[in-house]
């Protein structure tokens, strides 16, 4: 195994990874999770498999005034042309104080009756 010296792209492209995978799981309109720091990093080639990068750091609620959490991941890099596998543990483990305004954001869009049109949308 070998130690990513920090600042490294490989690291916070990872890092990365793992946010994204957190905020699809645990995000919402009401949520989402930015990177504070990332800690530190190790690396381990997979002869036939991939690349596995071991990760320590800290994330926070972009959007509410919560605690910084601690995160664990790890993310497999396949050599074949696979979605990486993601996994990470949060210590504290985040608490659903945004369920009231998803299920308010949900139900009125829901009850529109018109439908929402979306104009001057970047990348179109």
């Amino acid at each position: 195994m070998e130690t990513v010296t920090l600042p490294h792209f490989s690291a916070f492209r990872a890092a990365g990874v793992v946010l994204d995978y957190i905020n699809y799981i645990l995000g919402g309109p009401n949520r989402y999770f930015g990177r504070e720091e990332v800690i530190s990093c190790n690396r381990q080639s997979l002869p036939g498999e991939g690349t596995k990068y071991y990760l320590v750091l800290t994330i926070r609620d972009g959007l509410n005034e919560q605690p910084i959490l601690n995160c664990t991941a790890t993310v497999l890099y396949y050599t074949s042309k696979k979605a990486p596998d993601v996994t990470y543990t949060l210590q504290p483990e985040p608490q659903n104080y945004t369920a009231e305004k998803d299920k308010e954001f949900y139900t009125k869009m829901k009850s529109r009756s018109e439908p929402l049109v979306a104009e001057n949308i970047p990348g179109n």
